[in-house]
């Protein structure tokens, strides 16, 4: 996942920040092209550690049940899946 949204530009596969620009078509600094890919790097890692890896090593009544993972919780990260498929279709 991390190598997908590498750090370093010639390592990454996907790029969801370089043909960004703003609504009078000049580029985004570097900074912030920075910043936007680090945060689907985190965001994508986060999903994928925060709901599915749990899921595949727990029962989901077990999850439930105690309120560590909520229907409340699910639908809020298909929220966030919705906004990274989203930028993952832009690039």
């Amino acid at each position: 996942m991390m190598k997908v949204f590498s750090e370093n530009p010639q390592e990454a596969m996907l790029h969801i920040a370089q043909s960004a620009t703003r609504s009078d078509g000049t580029p985004f600094d570097n900074k912030t092209k920075k910043s936007l890919e680090a945060a689907q790097r985190y965001l994508s890692a986060g999903i994928v550690s925060g709901y599915r890896n749990p899921l595949s090593h727990e029962t989901h009544n077990g999850l439930s049940a105690t309120g560590v993972i909520t229907e409340q919780h699910c639908l809020d990260a298909l929220s966030v899946l919705s906004l990274l498929h989203t930028r993952l279709d832009d690039c």
